[in-house]
């Protein structure tokens, strides 16, 4: 019986691999995908742990040129203008935006985080909603208006927890893979979570890659890799398709494909 169960991992595991040296779909729009050429060459893959966020670690790779974290993905609705209602009935729980004398992820009509919610007035997306805020923001834009922010239902971001960033700043881009799919995505650095959690990325990221996106139950417990490239962004929100084509070129920069085979490939037989 032994026998049998690890001749059939070993046939699982092969299958992962043969996947895995196929193909990604990365481009946001999901019309585009990115090959693999079956004679792209491995890369020597040097990790080093940088720091650790809840038991999972955050490597420096390629002399410290990328980040890497293998985790989870929560689903961020911060940023999106019908993310949280008075009522609870918004996209995702009012309490992740958070409570009473502490909201952390709205704006408020002191502009701090004791002070009373703002609500969306009748020429706004979503009136009755509040307003819903990233820590990446569109600084030309007016407090109070919706655009100020990162809408997760538009833009491909991830998150990093606030003051563990592992060198990465805010408008940073990256490349997230789902290593169960086999897509992959561009993504900009648009939040910062609690610094005692990693593994959080917007709505649209979850859609690219094929990861149930609703912030209420969605999401994955593990099988996602972020590779983060610090220094890459200027501090400034990006459109959809800057993130793409800047972050893409980033990524083939440092190795693309070929980099990701060697780096990944050991997480990959564990899943």
């Amino acid at each position: 019986m032994r026998t049998k169960v690890a001749v059939v991992i070993v046939i699982l595991l092969g299958s992962l691999l043969s996947i895995f040296a196929s193909a990604y779909t990365y481009n946001p729009s999901l019309k585009d995908s990115l090959p693999m050429p079956s004679n792209t060459p491995l890369m020597t893959c040097l990790k080093s742990t940088k720091l650790e966020v809840a038991g999972v670690p955050v490597w420096e790779i390629l002399g410290g040129r990328a980040l890497l974290i293998i985790s989870k993905m929560s689903i961020d609705a911060d940023g999106a203008p019908n993310a949280y209602h008075p009522e609870d009935i918004g996209i995702d729980f009012l309490s992740n935006g958070g409570r009473p004398g502490n909201w952390w992820a709205l704006v408020t009509d002191n502009g701090r985080k004791d002070g009373r919610p703002v609500v969306q007035n009748s020429s706004a997306p979503f009136p009755g909603f509040y307003i819903s805020t990233t820590s990446l923001f569109d600084a030309t834009r007016p407090r109070i208006d919706t655009k100020r922010y990162i809408d997760s239902r538009l833009v491909p971001y991830f998150v990093l927890p606030k003051g563990r960033s592992g060198g990465a700043r805010l408008g940073d881009l990256g490349v997230v893979i789902n290593l169960r799919t086999h897509k992959l995505s561009p993504a900009i650095f648009a939040d910062n979570g609690p610094s005692d959690t990693i593994g959080e990325g917007s709505i649209r990221l979850a859609n690219n890659l094929g990861v149930n996106s609703n912030p209420k139950n969605g999401g994955v417990s593990s099988g996602i890799a972020y590779l983060v490239f610090p220094g890459s962004g200027n501090g400034r929100p990006k459109s959809p398709e800057e993130i793409e084509s800047e972050a893409m070129e980033w990524f083939k920069r440092l190795g693309g494909i070929g980099m990701c085979r060697d780096c990944l490939q050991l997480k990959l037989k564990q899943l």
